[in-house]
């Protein structure tokens, strides 16, 4: 029951989180990549900070260990999203849902590094593999193949993914003794504030003025892909550990493509129906292994 709960805590902190590209694609490029991530970051941490004081969780513990909370934001939300902001400006989609795959990757190869040390199986590798090559059918090798890109979006956006998949591997261990909640709360304010400081430096936050849609879409961005799947991932992480968390790495593609099915009524290659399963026996093998070495 544990496993089933956990999937569908994977599956929909997945889908939300895959909602986010849709929405940036149809607020069409009104907030420059830094002010987009500053008013992301800041709607989210207030509508994860409210719920914990609607809940009366406590934010004490997780504002005492801000220097933890702090090293997260850096690793964690500041490089994937700014990272991600800047590298599309260089890569097409195809390539850039390819590169998600570095989460879950790192997260396994830091797992198995000093000074965790971690033993991880062959299977556990195998599966990786495995899922990877789902991953590519599902995007289309003739997409990937045909989307322009520069080497400089690819290093931006790996190294986001990649410092992501540090970012799960910390929470997990950072985490211990702080309510999920509380912890992704302060997490995403800390964020905020570097990225506004950011901001305030490499562009001009109040030289924009969007229109009332642009607000509605970046508050369902705030709101709806981040506020509530950076919340389900500190909670996955918990119940679950960093390398399951990560594995939405292989999923959110997926939901993307779907998702960009009904909303743009774009056409997916005929090899996502191939992929779909062969991403499933790739993470199934991955969490089969780590569940008996975990």
């Amino acid at each position: 029951m544990k496993l089933l709960i956990n999937i569908f805590i994977l599956l929909i902190m997945s889908a939300a989180w895959a909602s986010g590209y849709i929405i940036i694609k149809l607020e069409e490029g009104t907030f420059p990549p830094l002010i987009l991530v500053a008013w992301r970051a800041s709607i989210a941490a207030v509508a994860v900070l409210g719920f914990c004081l609607i809940a009366r969780q406590r934010l004490k513990p997780a504002f005492a260990r801000s220097g933890d909370l702090l090293i997260l934001a850096l690793f964690g939300i500041t490089a994937l999203w700014s990272g991600g902001a800047f590298g599309e400006e260089y890569i097409g989609p195809g390539l850039a849902s390819i590169l998600v795959a570095l989460v879950p990757l790192t997260t396994l190869v830091i797992t198995a590094l000093p000074p965790i040390s971690k033993h991880v199986r062959g299977p556990a590798w195998l599966g990786a593999a495995i899922a990877t090559t789902g991953l590519i059918l599902v995007v289309g090798p003739e997409q990937i193949l045909h989307d322009g890109s520069r080497l400089i979006g690819v290093v931006i956006i790996s190294g986001g993914f990649m410092s992501f998949g540090l970012y799960c591997v910390l929470t997990q261990s950072m985490l211990k003794g702080l309510n999920p909640a509380s912890a992704a709360g302060v997490t995403l304010l800390y964020a905020a504030i570097i990225v506004w400081i950011l901001a305030f430096i490499f562009e001009s936050p109040t030289a924009i003025n969007p229109s009332t849609r642009s607000w509605v879409y970046m508050l369902l961005l705030g709101v709806g892909a981040s506020a509530i799947p950076n919340l389900l991932i500190f909670v996955l992480i918990k119940r679950a550990g960093a390398v399951f968390a990560s594995l939405y790495g292989y999923i959110m593609p997926v939901f993307g493509i779907i998702l960009g099915m009904i909303v743009f009524g774009t056409e997916p290659a005929w090899t996502l129906y191939l992929g779909v399963p062969v991403i499933f026996v790739g993470l199934a093998l991955v969490q089969r292994t780590q569940a008996k070495t975990g």
